[in-house]
């Protein structure tokens, strides 16, 4: 059974018989997404902060962001991960407590729905 909604969809995309995203995403394939977050090594952002992010959850190569300050990072580590085990984190990163920082989210972007956001470590390619 999948414990996430990544590797949920990557199981369903190797199964071939539901496509999710019209096309495979391969081990070799870099996937390089857009992401409405302003550059940082270390972020934490909701799915819908993620521009393209099908492929970006299915993808087992190589992945690359396109932050909203226009830096090209590799994704050196992600994970998905319930916003009540960052509640910690969350105060580290962005000076804030969850609630606050779901409000935030929330405010500008109506579209999500899920309390399980994505932990990731960049470096800059360029």
């Amino acid at each position: 059974m999948a414990k996430s909604l990544g590797e949920a969809l990557r199981l369903l995309n190797k199964l071939g018989g539901f496509n999710v995203t019209g096309m495979n995403v391969n081990e070799t394939d870099v996937v390089t997404s857009h992401i409405n977050h302003k550059y940082r090594d270390e972020l934490i952002l909701p799915y819908v902060a993620i521009d393209n992010n099908i492929p970006f959850l299915i993808g087992n190569g190589k992945k690359q962001v396109i932050t909203a300050d226009g830096f090209l990072c590799d994704v050196v580590e992600y994970k998905e991960v319930h916003i009540c085990e960052l509640e910690k984190r969350v105060m580290e990163l962005y000076k804030m407590d969850c609630w606050s920082f779901i409000k935030r989210w929330y405010a500008t972007r109506k579209a999500m729905d899920s309390l399980h956001f994505v932990c990731m470590r960049l470096k800059k390619v360029q």
